[in-house]
């Protein structure tokens, strides 16, 4: 979110009004009098279709959100545009927005090999499941 927008949470059932266009100012949810700017990965995108069958239950954008083609430009158009609210992922988050606390979605993480998994390969599975992760 862009750190301007003076708002301190949000409820899941509220952020997913906000992204799919159902509230679409900022002072309907204890922010200032300015509208909500959606800032979103264009569809087809991993983590755009993660959070829309994942968290918004299948319901797309709002039809007014800004489309970007890379995860990380999310945070930087979030950054300079008063009233923008994104998401994003560990990586791409810096300190240049501000994180809203309580609301997380999983992505899944597919690894695969060609034949047997190399000594690199096993160290890069061993590492991802330590924080959680499970394979099939």
């Amino acid at each position: 979110m862009n750190p301007r927008n003076k708002v301190e949470g949000l409820t899941a059932a509220q952020l997913v009004d906000i992204l799919t266009g159902k509230i679409t100012s900022w002072k309907d949810v204890g922010g200032g009098d300015i509208p909500i700017v959606v800032v979103a990965e264009v569809p087809g995108f991993g983590t755009h279709t993660t959070i829309v069958e994942n968290f918004l239950g299948g319901t797309e954008f709002t039809s007014n959100a800004r489309l970007m083609q890379a995860l990380v430009q999310l945070v930087q158009v979030t950054a300079q545009i008063p009233g923008a609210i994104s998401y994003g992922n560990t990586a791409s988050i810096d300190a240049s927005v501000a994180v809203l606390p309580g609301v997380e979605v999983r992505q899944p993480l597919g690894l695969v090999t060609k034949g047997k998994p190399s000594t690199d390969a096993l160290k890069l599975i061993a590492a991802v499941t330590k924080y959680g992760a499970t394979f099939k």
